[in-house]
């Protein structure tokens, strides 16, 4: 039994002509690759720069202890800070608002046990806070 098979130099031919178009994929995708993580790149930079210009303002704070009440005004100042988490402390008593554009004036209202420490106020879209001490 005797059995032929390719000569060497067919084999490094085929070898050579595989590797070459594996290549040449890959060229094609790290190419859009590149392209879409440097846009990703762009736009995340560009929200990052708007964010800095923007803040969170405590305007006042007015506690009911009768009953067990706490208003906050936040106003925000150049542009739309995004979702705002208000929380008071030791109670960790939070409320929400949305504010989506520039300059809004908001109250929040918050259900407390007793005289707080402090209130914080924390944008979720452009990490932007602001405290204030209550005592």
């Amino acid at each position: 039994m005797k059995r032929k098979g390719i000569s060497p130099l067919i084999a490094a031919v085929l070898l050579i002509a595989f590797t070459i178009s594996v290549g040449g994929i890959f060229a094609e995708w790290s190419g859009e690759l590149a392209t879409s993580s440097t846009n990703d790149n762009s736009e995340a930079q560009q929200k990052i720069l708007d964010c800095t210009s923007m803040s969170i303002e405590i305007v006042e704070i007015k506690q009911d202890y009768a009953n067990n009440d706490l208003n906050v005004t936040l106003r925000s100042s150049n542009g739309a800070v995004g979702n705002v988490s208000v929380r008071a402390f030791p109670s960790l008593a939070a409320g929400y608002v949305d504010m989506s554009s520039a300059g809004q004036v908001e109250i929040v209202s918050l259900n407390v046990p007793d005289q707080q420490d402090s209130i914080q106020a924390i944008s979720q879209d452009c990490n932007i806070e602001v405290s204030e001490d209550l005592r």
